[in-house]
């Protein structure tokens, strides 16, 4: 799961970082595009705290009391979908 996630997390942020540079060269984005950027913006500032939890010896075992007082702590792209959708249902 957090193999696919950081993949699919590199491939965003490669996308977004042409975004940047068309933005900086004073190209105007289009609303998908602006929120692509906007997302993946957000998920590497998200991926700060995640490394961090990794780093530290045995703190990912509190890794599920943190999501629990932090829910959008982790990437959006290493969250599944489904439990995001069960979530809002229950």
């Amino acid at each position: 799961h957090y193999w696919h996630g950081s993949k699919l997390l590199a491939y965003e942020t490669k996308i977004s970082s042409k975004l940047l540079f068309k933005l900086l060269r004073g190209d105007n984005l289009i609303r998908r595009e602006k929120r692509q950027l906007l997302r993946t913006t957000s998920d590497l500032l998200r991926l700060v705290p995640f490394i961090v939890i990794a780093v530290i010896p045995f703190l990912e075992f509190a890794l599920p009391l943190i999501l629990k007082i932090f829910p959008n702590m982790l990437p959006s792209t290493f969250e599944d979908k489904l439990a995001a959708v069960m979530i809002i249902y229950l």
